[in-house]
């Protein structure tokens, strides 16, 4: 039996959730960044192993794929472990440190308002994507606050969607406003190269 959610006020059935990040991985220009998003959606299981391996695919075809992102596009059916080692290399082969909790959830929330602001997710979708992260995260990230407010309401008050989506956008754009343009991890000496 499937447990549906239903809109409080008018007792419909809410809009049928997805994983944002089950259909594509976006496909940029800097595989560096794209591989600390990769790697952190990995962290919190947000993306199946077939997602990954696709989207190293689309790197190894390019002049830009490096060994490790190769060894990734190769891997048939992988295992989550045996792809998540394989990620590792990558990670270590771009150059970046060991990523932390809290660089996952800046880089994964980071990842969930570009898509927002380029069209590529609804309002609702994108801060309820943040508020499953919120729940997965072991450490409370205060900024992914106001996005679990807002869905909550927007689930609970058909009357105000309007503002809420207004407000989801006006969050996300001050999340990327904290982050800069190019959001990178951190190590304790301050952002790496």
């Amino acid at each position: 039996m499937r447990y549906e959610r239903f809109d409080l006020e008018t007792s419909s059935p809410l809009p049928e959730r997805r994983n944002i990040w089950q259909t594509v991985v976006h496909i940029g220009t800097d595989l560096r960044a794209e591989t600390a998003l990769v790697w952190s959606l990995r962290y919190f299981d947000m993306v199946a192993p077939a997602v990954v391996v696709r989207w190293a695919e689309q790197w190894a075809a390019r002049e830009e794929g490096v060994g490790a992102v190769i060894d990734l596009a190769m891997m048939s059916d992988p295992l989550a472990d045996d792809l998540d080692r394989a990620l590792d290399s990558l990670t270590e082969q771009v150059g970046l440190p060991p990523i932390s909790t809290e660089d996952a959830i800046r880089v994964v929330s980071v990842g969930v308002a570009r898509r927002l602001e380029c069209g590529e997710t609804t309002p609702y979708e994108s801060a309820r994507e943040l508020w499953d992260l919120a729940d997965l995260s072991p450490v409370t990230w205060p900024e992914l606050s106001p996005f679990v407010f807002y869905a909550s309401e927007w689930e609970d008050d058909i009357t105000h969607r309007a503002a809420y989506e207004q407000g989801i956008r006006e969050a996300c754009s001050h999340l990327l406003d904290a982050a800069g343009s190019h959001p990178t991890p951190t190590t304790d000496e301050g952002p790496t190269p």
